[in-house]
């Protein structure tokens, strides 16, 4: 008799910790579910005109993309707003495996092999989404790359 006693207090015990783990992962994957889908859509004047407003907060905005290959660096610009540019920061979790990111290897294929090198000779223009962070030295605004979305790529003739 005490047996089984034992047998249905473990039994209870067991299903107590399998109920808390599943409350647990359910609250943990609503809480990380929100988290991810707030994006703050914005134009990238706005970034660079109101910094501090976006600082460390995930972003989605549209920008034509500048690159000097060799000398190093991607930036993001926008003809509309003649205060600067963003720079781009491809982590090392995206450079490394590209395979695995197509958003991100179909931007790089058409700096690096469409055209000239850079992106001088086309326009390349997208909607970045990503982590946006002001700092005081340069560069003073920065925008660690997330995904690329709707890539659009021109080359431009040159003229005779």
């Amino acid at each position: 008799m005490q047996g089984r006693w034992v047998l249905k207090m473990n039994l209870r015990m067991l299903q107590r910790w399998i109920a808390f783990l599943i409350s647990l992962w359910l609250f943990h994957s609503c809480f990380t579910l929100g988290q991810e889908q707030h994006i703050a859509e914005t134009n990238l004047c706005a970034l660079i005109l109101h910094p501090k407003q976006f600082n460390k907060k995930r972003v989605r905005t549209r920008a034509r993309v500048e690159s000097a290959v060799i000398e190093g660096g991607t930036w993001l610009e926008d003809d509309s707003c003649k205060e600067g540019g963003v720079k781009l920061s491809v982590p090392e979790s995206i450079r490394s495996r590209p395979e695995e990111h197509p958003d991100f290897r179909a931007l790089d294929d058409a700096i690096r092999l469409q055209g000239n090198i850079g992106t001088v000779g086309k326009r390349i223009t997208a909607t970045f989404v990503g982590e946006f962070t002001s700092h005081s030295e340069r560069p003073k605004r920065v925008l660690t790359l997330e995904k690329v979305e709707d890539l659009d790529v021109k080359i431009e003739k040159p003229e005779h």
